[in-house]
C-alpha cells in the first residue's frame, strides 16, 4: 500500500469540515480585495466552499464503489466518525488509498 488509506483521510476530514467555512471566507476576502469595485465576496465564498467540499468527497470515497466513508446504511450519514469498512461493498477502507487500482480489480500494468 502506497500512501494513506481512505479511513485516514476520512478521519482527517471529519474535524476539518468546520474549517472549510473559514477557509472559504478567507478565499472570498482575498477575491474581494483583488476586485474592490465588484461584489464578488458571496460568489467567491460559494465557489470556494463547493470546491473544498468536492475535494473532501474525492478523498473520502470508497475506491471500489464510490460510496462516502461517512455514509452508514440507507440515508443515515454521520459526519462525526467514518466507517472502517464500506457499507455498500464491504471493502476495508483502512487498507486502500483513495485511488487504489487493486481495490477496483484493475490490472496493475499501465
Amino acid at each position: 500500500m502506497k500512501g494513506w488509506s481512505v479511513y485516514f483521510w476520512s478521519r482527517l476530514m471529519a474535524p476539518t469540515r468546520v474549517l472549510f467555512v473559514l477557509m472559504a471566507a478567507i478565499v472570498a476576502q482575498l477575491a474581494a480585495g483583488a476586485f474592490p469595485k465588484a461584489d464578488v465576496w458571496w460568489w467567491a465564498f460559494g465557489l470556494s466552499f463547493v470546491g473544498l467540499w468536492l475535494a473532501s468527497l474525492a478523498v473520502t470515497a470508497c475506491p471500489r464503489c464510490g460510496r462516502n466513508a461517512f455514509k452508514r446504511s440507507g440515508f443515515s450519514v454521520n459526519y462525526a466518525w467514518p466507517v472502517a469498512t464500506c457499507s455498500r461493498c464491504g471493502l476495508d477502507l483502512k487498507q486502500f488509498t483513495p485511488r487504489d487500482r487493486y481495490a477496483r480489480g484493475l490490472p496493475w500494468h499501465r
